[in-house]
C-alpha cells in the first residue's frame, strides 16, 4: 500500500512535465521602435519580442511621456508565432517628444516576473541608453525558496538515511515539525508569487497559469509529507522525490529547449537532498546519541557510499546546467547569478573537504566520534545548509546568460593625446548602437569629425566605416549593422580635431551571439553526458573499492577502471566524428569543392539557391531578401562573406546551420552533392576572387 502511494505521487509529477519545454525569465530581446531610436513620424504600434513565451493576461505595456503621465494605447495582442511577441497600437496624434515604454510580463514557462523600460523619440533624439530589464516579484520569494530547499532536504535525506544507513530511533516529532515548516514555507511562497504576478487575481493566477497549477500540486505534495509521518520513511521518500520534481518544473531548467534539463535538475536536487539531509541526521546521531551502542564503522561506511554517489550526481548535473546558464566564463564573477553560484560551490566544496577529513579520521580511529569530529560534522552540515540557503536567491535571480543579454561592450583607449570611451550596445550580431565619449587633451580642443572602422580579425573581410553624429558635449553616437558574425573584432577610432591631423586609436572586442527567443544555450550532446557518466561511475567505483578495503577490492577497482576506459573510448570516437564534419557521418569534408564549378553545377546551385536561400539572402546574395526585415538577425551578405571562407567551411555552414542565428541546417533537406552545387553558386555571387576557377579545373 505504501509503495502504491509513493508511485502515485511520482506519476503525478511526470504528468506535469510539458511535452515541449520552452532563457529563464522572459527577457526583452528587441523592440520596434528600437531603444534609443529617433523617428520622424509616430509609430503605429509598439512591438516587443521576449526570450520565451509569456502570459498575455499578465503582460502590461505602458507608454509614458516625459512627465511620467500615461498615454492611452490600444489593446495588447499576441503576434502570430510562438507566443514570444506582443504589440500595442499607438493612437494617432502622438506629438514631437521623448517617450518611454514601460513593460512587465510573466513567463508562461517558469513563472518568473520581469519588467523593464526603454525610450524613443519622435522628431528629437532620446538619451542614448539601452533597454533596462530586471527581475520583478516579491523578494520574500527567495527566502521561502531557501526554506523549502532546506526542509525538503531534511525530510528526503532523513528518509534515505533511515532506509540505507542507520535505523535510529529518531523522534518523529522532529520530522513532523520539519514537514509542517515545509508546508508553511510552500504556502507563503505560493501567496508571494501569485499576488506579485496578478494582484487581486489570486485564484485566477493559480488555476489559469502553468506555474500556478504546479504550485497547487506542490502544496498537495507538501501536505502529503506532513501525512507521511503516519506512513513511515518509504512513503516519505516517494512523496519527497515527487515534491522535488515540482521544484524542477518551476525552475530555470524548465525554460530551456533542452529536454534533459528538467530531469537533470531533478537529479541534482535529489543528490543535494540525500547528501545534506543525510548529513544533518548523521550530525544529529553523533551529538544526540552519545554513549548509545552504534556501529560507527558500519554507519560511516554506508553514509560515505551514499554521499559519494550524491556528490557525483551533484557535480555532473551542476556542471551541465552551469554550462548552459552562465553563457561565458567571465559571468561567474561579473553577474549576480554567477557570484551566487560561486558562493554555493565554495560552501559545498568546503563541506566536501570536511567530509574527506571525517572519513580519514574514522578510518584511522575506532569507536564513538570525539568532540572534534562532532564539531566538524556540525560545521559540514552548516555549510551544506548554507549552500541550500544560497539556492533560494540563486533560483529567484535571472541566470547569468539573461543578465548578460543587453550588457554592452565597453572599451577605453587613446588616440594620440585624445582619450575615448567606446560603448557598443548590445555587442551582439545584428544592429548595434555606438556611443563614443572623447576626452580632449585641452579644455578648448574641438572635434571636427569622428569615424569608427570595424574589422573582423578572425576572417579577412575588409573594413567598414561608420560616421558618428554629435549627441552631446564630447559625445557622438551612431548605429551599425555591420557586426554580422560572432568572433573577435577590432575597432579603429579616428578622431579628427578642428584644424589638425587625424588621431587613431584601436580597441579589440568580441561580438556575442544574438539574442533569440527560446535559445538560452545549446544542449550538451548526449554522448558528452554518457561519457561523463561512465567516467563518474568508474571513478566512484574505484574510490569506494579502495576505501572499503574488503575482499574483492581488486575486482571492483578493475571494473571501475574498465568503465573509465569505456568512457574515454566513447569520447574519442564521437569527438572524432563531430570534428570531421557533419555529426554522425564520420567523413572528412574537403577544403576544396570536389565538384567543378561548371555550367551544370552552377545551374543546379542557382535553382537550389532560389528555392531555399533567396527569401533571406536576396537575389544577389546581399542579405536583402523579402524575409530579411522580419528576422531578428540580418542575413549575411554572401558577396562579402563567401570569399572569406573555404569551400569546406561553407559546406558546414549550409549543412549544420549557424547556431545563434535563424540560419537553419539543410543536412536533412539537401544531399551532399546538392550542398556542393550550392557552394559553387554562392561563390559565384562574390565580388572578389574565389578560391577556384569558376570555368573548371
Amino acid at each position: 500500500m505504501r509503495r502504491r502511494i509513493s508511485l502515485v505521487f511520482a506519476a503525478a509529477v511526470l504528468a506535469l512535465v510539458p511535452v515541449g519545454l520552452a532563457l529563464a525569465h522572459a527577457n526583452l530581446i528587441r523592440s520596434e521602435p528600437r531603444a534609443g531610436a529617433r523617428l520622424d513620424e509616430p509609430p503605429p504600434e509598439i512591438r516587443l519580442w521576449f526570450s520565451e513565451p509569456i502570459e498575455p493576461a499578465y503582460t502590461q505595456v505602458r507608454l509614458l511621456d516625459t512627465s511620467g503621465n500615461p498615454i492611452p494605447t490600444g489593446e495588447l495582442r499576441v503576434l502570430p508565432g510562438d507566443g514570444t511577441a506582443v504589440a500595442v497600437p499607438v493612437r494617432p496624434g502622438l506629438g514631437q517628444g521623448i517617450y518611454t515604454v514601460a513593460w512587465q510580463t510573466l513567463s508562461r514557462v517558469d513563472g518568473h516576473i520581469t519588467q523593464g523600460s526603454f525610450s524613443f523619440g519622435v522628431g528629437v533624439a532620446p538619451p542614448r541608453t539601452g533597454p533596462e530589464t530586471g527581475a520583478a516579484g516579491n523578494p520574500l520569494e527567495a527566502a521561502f525558496r531557501a526554506a523549502s530547499f532546506i526542509l525538503a532536504a531534511w525530510l528526503v535525506g532523513g528518509a534515505l538515511f533511515r532506509l540505507l544507513v542507520h535505523r535510529s530511533d529518531w523522534p518523529e516529532t522532529w520530522t513532523l515539525v520539519g514537514a509542517l515548516g515545509l508546508q508553511l514555507a510552500v504556502l507563503f511562497w505560493t501567496l508571494a508569487w501569485s499576488l506579485a504576478a496578478g494582484p487581486g487575481r489570486l485564484f485566477d493566477t493559480l488555476f489559469n497559469t502553468q506555474l500556478g497549477r504546479i504550485f497547487i500540486v506542490r502544496n498537495v505534495f507538501a501536505m502529503g509529507l506532513v501525512l507521511s509521518t503516519l506512513w513511515g520513511p518509504p512513503v516519505r521518500l516517494g512523496i519527497g522525490v515527487a515534491f522535488l520534481g515540482t521544484l524542477s518544473l518551476g525552475s530555470h531548467a524548465a525554460a530551456t529547449v533542452d529536454p534533459l534539463a528538467v530531469l537533470l535538475d531533478w537529479i541534482h536536487l535529489m543528490g543535494a537532498a540525500a547528501w545534506a539531509g543525510g548529513l544533518m541526521r548523521l550530525a544529529g546521531l553523533a551529538w544526540l546519541n552519545r554513549g548509545a551502542k552504534v556501529d560507527w564503522a558500519r554507519v560511516v561506511a554506508r553514509f560515505s557510499n551514499l554521499a559519494m554517489v550524491s556528490v557525483a550526481l551533484i557535480g555532473l548535473t551542476g556542471l551541465y546546467r552551469a554550462w548552459q546558464e552562465l553563457g561565458e566564463p567571465s559571468a561567474l564573477v561579473d553577474t549576480t547569478w554567477g557570484r551566487l553560484l560561486l558562493g554555493k560551490t565554495v560552501a559545498a566544496g568546503l563541506a566536501l573537504l570536511l567530509g574527506s577529513f571525517h572519513l580519514l579520521r574514522w578510518r584511522l580511529g575506532t569507536g564513538e566520534p570525539g568532540g572534534l569530529i562532532r564539531r566538524s560534522l556540525l560545521a559540514e552540515a552548516v555549510l551544506l545548509v548554507g549552500a541550500l540557503a544560497v539556492s533560494g536567491p540563486l533560483t529567484f535571480s535571472p541566470p547569468a546568460r539573461g543578465e548578460l543579454l543587453n550588457r554592452p561592450v565597453q572599451l577605453s583607449g587613446q588616440a594620440g593625446e585624445w582619450g575615448f570611451d567606446l560603448e557598443i550596445r548590445p555587442g551582439r550580431v545584428g544592429d548595434n548602437d555606438i556611443v563614443l565619449r572623447v576626452r580632449p587633451p585641452k579644455p578648448d580642443s574641438r572635434v571636427q569629425a569622428v569615424f569608427v572602422r570595424f574589422r573582423m580579425t578572425d576572417h579577412n573581410m575588409g573594413e567598414v566605416e561608420e560616421v558618428l553624429d554629435p549627441a552631446g558635449p564630447n559625445e557622438l553616437a551612431g548605429q551599425t549593422s555591420q557586426l554580422s558574425m560572432v568572433g573577435n573584432w577590432e575597432a579603429r577610432v579616428v578622431i579628427r580635431p578642428e584644424g589638425d591631423y587625424d588621431r587613431v586609436g584601436r580597441a579589440v572586442f568580441q561580438v556575442r551571439e544574438p539574442a533569440l527567443p527560446m535559445a538560452p544555450g545549446p544542449p550538451v550532446p548526449p554522448w558528452v553526458l554518457a561519457t561523463g557518466g561512465l567516467w563518474a561511475v568508474g571513478l566512484l567505483t574505484i574510490v569506494i573499492a579502495l576505501v572499503e578495503g574488503k575482499n574483492g577490492t581488486e575486482r571492483r577497482a578493475l571494473a571501475g577502471l574498465l568503465l573509465t576506459l569505456a568512457g574515454s573510448a566513447l569520447f574519442f570516437y564521437f569527438a572524432n566524428r563531430t570534428e570531421a564534419g557533419i555529426l554522425g557521418l564520420g567523413e572528412q569534408v574537403p577544403t576544396v569543392n570536389p565538384i567543378p564549378a561548371d555550367e551544370t553545377s552552377l545551374a543546379r546551385g542557382k535553382a537550389l539557391y532560389q528555392a531555399h536561400c533567396l527569401s533571406c539572402h536576396g537575389p544577389d546574395g546581399r542579405g536583402d531578401g523579402p524575409a530579411a526585415a522580419s528576422l531578428p538577425v540580418p542575413p549575411a551578405d554572401l558577396t562579402v562573406h563567401a570569399p572569406a571562407h573555404t569551400d569546406g567551411e561553407l559546406f558546414r555552414f549550409i549543412a549544420n546551420g549557424l547556431r545563434g542565428t535563424p540560419m537553419p541546417a539543410f543536412k536533412g533537406t539537401l544531399s551532399r552533392e546538392d550542398i556542393w552545387h550550392l557552394v559553387n553558386y554562392i561563390k559565384s555571387l562574390a565580388q572578389f576572387e574565389t578560391s577556384y576557377n569558376l570555368t573548371g579545373r
